[in-house]
Order: structure tokens, then sequence, then C-alpha cells
């Protein structure tokens, strides 16, 4: 249960399980990388980690993505307080649950000055997102079709773009932010 993110500089990593684990180094030429800081235990709400990600916001800091609790899984992103490789006090209002509905994905995915879209669901459901302004979220969006289990989304500057296989007949789909979102900034 680990993922991985480059942002152009660093290379940050998370690990789930009982905990959630972060760390952040640079990767050398010669395919060693040379650390910032040990590995971190990041302190989530019930510490019961299912299928992290890890996304950087313009500002250097780190977002993870996450499914908490064992029998009944909610979706929480978590948010570093600093941006230097470590990763210092959790900011006010994190983590922060996404939905009181039991889903297994989140996805945050970073747009322009400091702003992240996270995006959440189950399979065989919609997929789900919120914005974050920087310092507030808004309100949830989701799409009209249901998702598998896979999709994926890519930022351009503020605009958000979605692709994912329909369920149950898993054909091919593609939303812009606006289809999820009306106005992403």
């Amino acid at each position: 249960m680990d993922a991985v993110w480059f942002d152009g500089t660093y290379l940050h990593y998370v690990c789930g399980g009982a905990y959630l684990y972060y760390r952040r180094g640079t990767p050398n030429g010669d395919g060693t990388i040379t650390w910032s800081a040990a590995e971190q235990e990041v302190s989530t709400t019930y510490g019961e980690i299912w299928w992290p990600t890890i996304s950087v916001d313009s500002n250097g800091y780190v977002w993870i993505g996450y499914a908490d609790g064992y029998s009944t899984p909610y979706p929480f992103v978590i948010k570093s307080g600093n941006n230097d490789g470590t990763w210092g006090t959790t900011p006010s209002g994190f983590p922060y649950q996404l939905s009181s509905t039991p889903m297994e994905v989140v996805v945050p995915i970073p747009l322009t000055g400091g702003k992240m879209f996270v995006l959440y669901h189950s399979n065989g459901d919609p997929v789900y997102g919120k914005r974050w302004t920087g310092s507030a979220w808004g309100s949830e969006r989701g799409t009209t079709s249901s998702a598998d289990q896979f999709y994926s989304a890519v930022a351009e500057g503020d605009d958000v773009h979605l692709v994912f296989n329909t369920s149950p007949t898993t054909s091919l789909e593609s939303r812009a932010a606006p289809k999820i979102y009306d106005h992403v900034v």
C-alpha cells in the first residue's frame, strides 16, 4: 500500500497500514536518493489506513489521500505543516473527512496558488470531488456516471481532467472539471 509523487525536484512517498509514513528525497543520477529527513509517522484519525495516495501542492506542502477505518473506510485527506521534507504539525482542520459515505479511493490533485481538488469514490459509484481554495472547502460535486475501480486525473492549471471506465459496462468516459465542479478556480 504505497504511493509516490515526483514534483520535478523531490520524490515523495507514503506507506500505509496501521499508520501512515512519509519521506522526501532528491533522486540522484546514479540511482540513489538523498533523503531530506528520516521517514516520519503521520498521525491520522483512526489508524487503519487503506490505499494512500500522495501529491504536493504548488507551495510545496504534501497532501495524502486515504481511507481510514477498518470495517468502514471513510475518505480522508491530510496536509503537511512543513514544506521542507519534514511533516511538521498538521494544520488545523486536517485530517479532513471528505464524506460520511464509506469510500476507498482518495486522490488529491494540485492546482495553482496552493489550491487542490480532491477526488474520491468507491468502485461502482460516481466519482466525487471537493475543491480546497487554500483556506476553505467547496461543496461536493459528482459525476453522473458510476466509475469502475480505476481512473486517472490530471490538472492543467486549475482545470482537472478525469478519465474513467464506467461501471458496470466499463466503457471509457472522459470528464473535464466543469462536469464535476462548475468552476474550479
